[in-house]
């Protein structure tokens, strides 16, 4: 196993009579190398970047947590041929980016790049000088820890440099990857070694506490003489039988390379003990949320947040990191307490109801991986059938909803509704997360609030809370315009007493209507057909609900189902509406569909006409739909002998 390894000193190789130079931490590159090429960047002007043409080298992208193909640099013209790029930008999107007066670095994402070249060889060095401490701007390791090429690195003593010293012959070359939106890059420099350079090895071993072997040594490359620094590879974690090994302590200070490859150094490890830690959720200094877990020490930690909270009303919110809704920390010590602060809103100040979709009961998590990477709380919820998310009490209110959906072009609708009344049609039109709102509603009863069948696995209710927009009072009675004598159709917002009225609910088996008398409560939404002298009827409004009736199911569809019918809708209450003709006496009718968005249903008149079309279905007499008979039937639709007939 060939790997690379950090180096604090060099010493560069033996001279014609055998003498060797010895170098500090911060090697002397005015009198012991030669520039070859460089290329400063954050000047008064932005130098612009360019490239064309694939590199023969890849370098790891700590993002993507992958090697990435890289663009040869053309401009600028110092950097031309020997630096290659994953990307680059001028700002607006995501990429490397030179900003007059600052640096190279990563605007909005980590982005890979190398420094390549037939000249490089062992022993020649790849200087990064940054603007602020190296190890903030960028990364050289790949995935395992160690050095992403054919170079070990130091650090300098002001910790503002890399050196990195090329191990190999040929093919050599450093990657390097960038931090997003950090620090970066003032200059990038090539220097050959004036004097010989002698490469060896080392090797180093991993053991417990007690001796005993944890995993295969490790064998490195290294300038003969230079003192032995271990990599981050070296001193990762290390599981074995199920027990994870932690860093405790290694020989390696002050040993240098011999020039025979003879050098070991050892480093020990204790097994891990398990720590506790408490993540906690603060609005306005008081934890909200705690959420209490266990792990080994040293370990990362991600603890999925919410969105939103709620403390008195107030909503208060808390961003996304990298686009994800999770804390992330590392466990370095027992009981380890971290908070999370949220910001207060200043306007949605009366948030009666808040809860995460998956916390919902009813409700299917999604098993989508990006519903568990990018919703808030790291999880979303589908409704396989309709669902309640909770009960309200009488108010005006307004339901926000916030989305995922993972689709690549988003087109979902989600309907909720207030008992059997829709309240919101939410269209879900953006990747990922959505948040949307509905129209201001009223409840005058205690509802429940119902999440329609929608959603599946890799789309769901992220998050919805409902904010209280007002009060509303009850009104003493409703009033029903009839116009002549006969039947009028009525659905009330308002639970209605019928005891006074004669009034008869519908429903429907098999294309057959059938009308039921009505004198106590109903409840709110029920279709009616109202019997009345013209004028006006009034209604007394019911101070308390009713259960919906069972065989007069309001429904929200655009037509009916068998076994159930809606009388009649008002859009002002936002109900759908359905036109039907009956033959009041047979106690029978049939369904005439109409444009699905404008249905009404429509009485044929007074009794003794509707009787009339009953006892004239042998004789082909004509009937308009108010039940008056008319000599001929011209255009528009008619009753001729007890059957509907379009002309």
């Amino acid at each position: 196993m060939k790997k690379f390894t950090t180096i604090k000193t060099l010493l560069v190789g033996l001279c014609a009579m055998g003498a060797m130079s010895a170098w500090a931490a911060d090697p002397d590159l005015e009198n012991d190398y030669t520039l070859v090429k460089s290329v400063s960047w954050g000047g008064a002007d932005a130098v612009s970047i360019a490239a064309s043409g694939a590199c023969a080298y890849t370098a790891w992208e700590t993002g993507n947590q992958k090697q990435q193909a890289l663009t040869i640099l053309t401009a600028p013209e110092d950097a031309a041929g020997w630096i290659a790029m994953q990307g680059w930008t001028d700002g607006s999107g995501k990429g490397w980016w030179n900003r007059s007066g600052q640096s190279l670095y990563c605007v909005n994402a980590q982005r890979s790049a190398a420094v390549f070249g037939e000249d490089l060889t062992t022993g020649w060095l790849v200087v990064f000088e940054c603007k602020g401490n190296a190890s903030a701007g960028l990364t050289l390791t790949n995935g395992a820890g160690n050095p992403d090429g054919t170079f070990n690195y130091a650090v300098s003593e002001d910790g503002k440099k890399y050196f990195c010293t090329i191990t190999a012959s040929e093919n050599a070359y450093v990657g390097f990857c960038g931090v997003k939106n950090s620090q970066g890059i003032l200059k990038i420099s090539v220097y050959k070694p004036n004097q010989a350079v002698v490469m060896s090895k080392y090797t180093v071993k991993f053991v417990d506490m007690d001796g005993n072997t944890l995993k295969d040594d490790a064998e490195y490359d290294a300038v003969g003489g230079a003192s032995v620094s271990l990599t981050d590879a070296d001193k990762a974690n290390i599981t074995k039988d199920d027990v994870t090994y932690i860093y405790d302590n290694d020989d390696s200070e002050g040993v240098t390379v011999a020039e025979n490859g003879s050098t070991v150094v050892t480093v020990k490890f204790h097994a891990a003990a398990n720590f506790s830690y408490t993540v906690n959720e603060i609005c306005d200094g008081e934890i909200v949320r705690a959420t209490e877990g266990t792990s080994y020490e040293t370990a990362t930690v991600k603890v999925p947040y919410r969105k939103y909270n709620v403390k008195d009303g107030v909503l208060y919110s808390k961003g996304d990191t990298g686009k994800e809704y999770n804390y992330s920390f590392s466990l370095t010590e027992d009981n380890l307490v971290k908070s999370i602060e949220y910001t207060a809103s200043t306007t949605m100040t009366n948030v009666v109801f808040l809860s995460e979709g998956e916390d919902i009961e009813g409700l299917t998590p999604c098993n989508s991986d990006n519903t568990g990477i990018r919703s808030s709380n790291s999880a979303s919820a589908y409704a396989s059938s309709d669902t309640k998310i909770t009960t309200l009490e009488p108010g005006k209110y307004k339901l926000h909803a916030v989305i995922y959906d993972a689709s690549k072009t988003p087109d979902s609708h989600w309907i909720f509704k207030a008992g059997d009344r829709q309240i919101a049609d939410l269209n879900c039109t953006t990747v990922n997360i959505q948040e949307l709102a509905s129209p201001e509603f009223e409840v005058y009863y205690e509802t429940d609030i119902i999440m329609a069948k929608m959603g599946g696995n890799t789309m769901g209710l992220d998050a919805i809370y409902i904010e209280k927009t007002g009060d509303v009072e009850l009104p003493e009675n409703v009033t029903v315009t009839i116009t002549d004598a006969g039947y009028a159709t009525y659905c009330s917002e308002y639970a209605l007493d019928l005891s006074g009225v004669e009034a008869y609910t519908a429903t429907i088996d098999g294309g057959q209507v059938s009308f039921v008398s009505q004198t106590g409560v109903v409840a709110p939404g029920t279709g009616l057909l109202i019997k009345a002298e013209a004028g006006d009827v009034t209604i007394p409004v019911a101070a308390e609900g009713a259960e919906t009736i069972a065989d007069n199911v309001l429904i929200s569809g655009t037509t009916a189902p068998a076994g159930s019918f809606v009388l009649m809708g008002s859009p002002a209450v936002g109900f759908y509406k359905t036109k039907a003709e009956f033959t009041l006496g047979a106690n029978t009718a049939y369904i005439a569909p109409v444009a699905s968005e404008a249905r009404e249903f429509i009485a044929l008149g007074e009794a003794t006409a509707i009787k009339a079309i009953e006892t004239a279905k042998q004789s082909n007499e004509i009937y308009n739909l108010a039940g008056q008979r008319v000599k001929s039937a011209q255009k528009g639709l008619f009753i001729i002998g007890g059957k509907k007939v379009i002309k």
